[in-house]
């Protein structure tokens, strides 16, 4: 069994631009359809999509926003439905308890399912409560657990929930084990992404855009990548603008300055809607160096003050001791100087 996963911004919703585009079925049957390994999502559409992640209570009590559930219908007849668990990890620190979250959603999953078919089931009879769940053929839905990994660094957290047992060489047969697939934004460059061709691997080549030096990422796209983009439809353009904005928000980009990037590029809306989209960010450093330059000063200056006013007081000190007709030498000793 697999398990996939997604990159540090904030957990909450409104700020992760990945959350917004996989929220969206479109985007999320290209993510499916470009990184997971297997023929099976390869006509996967975004009708076939259904996110069922308010029905796993354990999203909210663990307060991982970023979690979802899909529920996937297969185009052969009589295949029953099969889940996807889609986490987003983002922060500077791996998740090393991922596959124990996973284990706990496959369980919730799996029971929630045989509580919804032994419902269908009994739809509509008035005699005894039928339970094939309880039947010697019953069998559970397939579970692929998606990981999207877009923090720094490397993943090197446990993939293999067995492996974090103790004693799994004694107990391996009583162990559940079942892996996820990490799917790490970072290791794929530029060129990687525009061979998928579709607007989720525009999508990620905005999150690259994180310096000044990135901007050329955006330029001089391949002919065909962008005139494929100017054809996506309004609402998905004004999508993939939204996420571009959350991304912008994570680099910690002043507000108006993300304000009038955004206005920059809903004007153009064809291909070349990035094209000359410039950021400052130099202008940015500046804006944010600022206020912590100004502190500093005027700790600087406090300091500066409270010197002078402790080297007045050690002169008038040492003023009124000589009067009393004190040495230097006795002075000194007395101040502790």
């Amino acid at each position: 069994m697999l398990c996939i996963m997604e990159a540090e911004q904030p957990r909450e919703i409104k700020d992760s631009g990945f959350k917004i585009l996989l929220d969206n079925h479109e985007l999320f049957a290209e993510f499916m359809r470009d990184f997971v390994p297997l023929d099976i999502f390869k006509d996967l559409r975004a009708e076939d999509i259904e996110d069922v992640s308010g029905r796993y209570p354990s999203l909210e009590h663990d307060e991982i926003e970023s979690d979802m559930v899909k529920k996937i219908r297969l185009h052969e007849p009589d295949t029953p439905p099969l889940f996807v668990i889609a986490t987003i990890e983002h922060e500077s620190q791996v998740n090393f308890r991922e596959s124990f979250k996973v284990l706990r959603y496959m369980v919730e999953i799996w029971y929630n399912y045989e509580e919804e078919e032994d419902a269908r089931t009994n739809e509509g009879e008035s005699g005894g409560r039928k339970r094939p769940s309880r039947a010697k053929g019953f069998k559970y839905p397939p579970i692929l657990a998606i990981a999207l990994f877009d923090g720094p660094g490397t993943w090197n957290a446990e993939k293999n929930f067995m492996k974090k047992v103790w004693m799994n060489d004694v107990f391996a047969p009583y162990i559940p084990s079942f892996e996820y697939i990490v799917v790490d934004i970072n290791r794929y460059d530029r060129d990687a992404l525009v061979k998928f061709g579709d607007a989720l691997s525009f999508v990620l080549l905005l999150d690259k855009v994180r310096r000044e030096q990135d901007l050329p990422l955006l330029r001089d796209l391949p002919p065909g990548f962008m005139e494929f983009m100017s054809r996506l439809p309004d609402a998905l353009k004004d999508l993939i603008i939204k996420v571009f904005r959350a991304f912008l928000e994570k680099a910690k980009i002043p507000r108006e300055t993300i304000d009038d990037i955004t206005y920059q590029i809903k004007e153009r809306r064809g291909g070349g809607m990035f094209e000359h989209v410039e950021i400052d960010f130099q202008e940015i450093i500046r804006r944010e160096k600022e206020p912590l330059e100004q502190e500093l000063k005027r700790k600087e200056q406090e300091m500066q003050r409270k010197e002078q006013e402790m080297q007045h007081k050690q002169q008038t000190t040492m003023a009124n001791l000589r009067a009393l007709g004190l040495s230097d030498e006795q002075i000194m000793q007395a101040m502790g100087l």
